[in-house]
């Protein structure tokens, strides 16, 4: 059964562009897909998506990226991106991690790995959403308690009792972010969902690459863009 999400990616490379939109619409209810970032704006302009699949490859900088997944996001509420990374661009995926990209994914990808992290950014959408839905009807609460005249009463159940199962985690009256225990893990906060550091990253795709190879150093080395030596580098430094 396919997933209710809508799926917009930019891949300029056009044989990729197709095999993704192959796969993805074996997964998912709609997927736009376009080789290009004017085209990924007119289409955003357009219609609603869940989660942007945005190759790297695009970019030069790493400023750029950053700017561009930034200004989707700004542009574009409750949109969340997952980027296409190659090992050399782990550094440029993790400033746009921190400007509010939701995941990257690293190439040569897998279709395990691309599916389950879209599925992990459409189920954050929708519990974004819930989230925006509970701080509209506890803003509504308190509206209709102030009229008549029973704030304090309000303020004290809101701040001591649970509200469907949520509590509020020591907001205080009138912040316009309520954040929820169980769902800190969605906040915007750099490094909320990826707090390892560049060194960890590497290593952690090092060794998936190299499993998935069964130890063959040499496509290993090939597959992620390094030299043999670099490769025997960096496995001898993760030994330490």
């Amino acid at each position: 059964m396919k997933r209710d999400g809508n799926i917009l990616v930019i891949e300029p490379n056009h044989g990729l562009l197709t095999s993704l939109g192959i796969l993805l619409k074996k997964h998912f209810e709609k997927v736009q897909t376009t080789h290009n970032l004017d085209r990924a704006e007119e289409f955003l302009a357009k219609d609603s998506f869940d989660v942007l699949l945005m190759d790297l490859d695009i970019f030069s900088k790493s400023s750029e990226a950053a700017e561009t997944v930034s200004t989707f996001r700004q542009k574009n509420p409750g949109l969340e991106v997952v980027l296409l990374s190659t090992f050399a661009q782990v550094p440029m995926a993790a400033q746009c991690i921190n400007c509010g990209a939701f995941d990257f994914v690293h190439k040569p990808w897998n279709e395990y790995k691309i599916v389950i992290s879209l599925n992990n950014a459409v189920t954050r959408k929708g519990y974004r959403s819930k989230i925006a839905e509970l701080e509209d009807e506890i803003e509504k609460l308190r509206s209709e308690a102030k009229a008549v005249g029973t704030d304090g009463i309000a303020e004290e159940r809101n701040a001591n009792a649970p509200l469907n199962g949520l509590r509020p985690t020591g907001t205080a009256p009138g912040n316009s972010s309520i954040a929820f225990e169980n769902y800190d893990i969605f906040s915007n906060t750099p490094g909320s969902v990826y707090d390892e550091t560049l060194e960890a990253i590497e290593q952690r795709i090092i060794k998936n690459v190299m499993l998935r190879n069964r130890g063959n150093i040499s496509l290993t080395a090939q597959q992620l863009g390094i030299t043999r030596q670099t490769l025997y580098n960096k496995l001898k430094k993760s030994n330490n």
